[in-house]
């Protein structure tokens, strides 16, 4: 990291939080590998399992697993994001 971008960084921090003693950045989150067989199954599993919610009368579990489905589906196009690391004087942010 060169001077300037060390300078930018020092300037964006509260002067509370103590001088930046190390600046990295890292993925949000680490992104995996699916086949379609995992899709399938996990399709059906889930399928599988309002159903059988459904037939015992349990419909808030229904729902929880539709909005856990519908996150995981979201989750799946969403690219990660690069955090920012500081390590500080007066702690890590």
């Amino acid at each position: 990291m060169d001077e300037s971008q060390w300078d930018h960084i020092q300037e964006e921090i509260d002067p509370r939080f103590g001088e930046v003693l190390m600046y990295w950045t890292m993925d949000e989150f680490h992104q995996h590998e699916r086949s379609n067989a995992w899709y399938v199954i996990f399709l059906l599993l889930g399928l599988g399992l309002i159903l059988s919610a459904i037939i015992a009368t349990n419909y808030v579990f229904a729902v929880l697993l539709v909005l856990i489905g519908t996150f995981m589906i979201l989750q799946h196009f969403r690219d990660p994001e690069n955090v920012p690391i500081l390590v500080l004087t007066a702690g890590i942010s």
